[in-house]
């Protein structure tokens, strides 16, 4: 049991260093022990909403494709640029697309899409890296 909770910690913490690299807008100029507080905040919701979330968990997956995941990370990113030192999410530039006749110009992507897109990618690699250790 106790393995299996730090392995979800731990898996916490390998998405939200996935999201911290991968996102330009993310930021986190902290120590480690931060990085730390802010997975087990991430962990702790995680594992309080479980069991509600196995009573309610088939029929909402399937009428919000896992959108109660993304909600939930997008507030808890949101928060901890609010309140943890190091740690911002600011704007970045999507750098635009250009081949032959199709073009898609660059424009500077919002904080809520940056928020948005940190929490699809922190569902997104959590899933998959807890799908793996099955």
């Amino acid at each position: 049991m106790f393995r299996k909770l730090m392995l979800r910690y731990l898996i916490m913490g390998v998405a939200l260093w996935v999201v911290i690299l991968g996102v330009p807008g993310i930021t986190y100029t902290g120590d480690i022990l931060s990085l730390f507080k802010m997975v087990l905040v991430l962990w702790l919701i995680s594992l309080a909403m479980r069991p509600t979330l196995h009573v309610i968990r088939i029929p909402v997956e399937i009428a919000t494709m896992t959108i109660g995941n993304i909600v939930l990370h997008s507030v808890a990113l949101w928060t901890f640029s609010r309140y943890i030192i190091g740690f911002e999410i600011n704007t970045f530039w999507f750098s635009g697309i250009k081949g032959g006749s199709f073009l898609v110009v660059p424009f500077e992507i919002p904080i809520i899409f940056a928020i948005l897109i940190s929490a699809l990618l922190l569902t997104f690699v959590s899933t998959i890296l807890y799908w793996l250790t099955k």
